[in-house]
């Protein structure tokens, strides 16, 4: 497999992720296609959240560039580091 197959199918699946197991909040919440995000990695403003379980996160030997590894469980004790306006991308894989 190639590094951009691997790298699509882990965006697809990410991506996924997020829209299955995001529930109610999720529903309501703007999407972002895998391009989009591509194209505005590194934008002030942009925060890339990754919710993956602690041990998912830490043996994985891939990870969005910039991303921020916070507790899916703990949303109340970390939300507020960011501002209001900011864009949240939160992916699981």
């Amino acid at each position: 497999m190639t590094r951009t197959r691997r790298a699509t199918l882990f965006w697809a699946t990410a991506l996924s992720c997020f829209l299955a197991v995001g529930g109610a909040i999720a529903a309501d919440a703007p999407r972002m296609t895998i391009a989009e995000l591509n194209s505005r990695l590194g934008e002030s403003g942009l925060v890339v959240v990754d919710v993956r379980a602690a041990g998912d996160w830490e043996s994985s030997t891939t990870q969005i560039r910039g991303a921020v590894r916070r507790d899916p469980n703990a949303v109340a004790a970390w939300a507020d580091e960011y501002e209001r306006g900011q864009t949240i991308v939160a992916y699981c894989a």
